[in-house]
């Protein structure tokens, strides 16, 4: 006769059961975190002609990226809906003042449509 295991063994478990398939903090979570701050970076990267790997989150759309058109901007926000497969909607947009404002969202609506 076989006994179930007992709630704190199988708790246990369920947890690094998670964190090896992607629960938060999981490793792959923090891949799947720092590949939406790259691929948002490759975007802006793109449309500034600059290397990804000298933008940082901190950096400022008009005072650090020099962008002070608001088509640039906008365009830049539509090639990531497109690349992520979500929606900025224009008031959440014109709240954006960096490049780490739009990785936060990015990271958020997709946290949002995994649950």
């Amino acid at each position: 006769m076989t006994h179930a295991p007992d709630l704190p063994s199988r708790r246990r478990f369920l947890f690094g059961l998670a964190a090896v398939l992607g629960g938060p903090g999981s490793a792959l979570a923090q891949d799947a975190e720092d590949s939406v701050e790259r691929r948002v970076a490759e975007i802006f990267g793109y449309h500034l002609g600059v290397d990804p790997g000298t933008l940082k989150p901190a950096d400022r759309f008009y005072e650090d990226m020099g962008l002070d058109d608001l088509l640039e901007i906008a365009e830049i926000l539509t090639d990531v809906q497109k690349k992520f497969g979500i929606d900025i909607p224009v008031d959440i947009a014109t709240m954006f003042e960096t490049m780490g404002n739009v990785i936060r969202y990015v990271k958020d609506t997709l946290a949002a449509k995994r649950v």
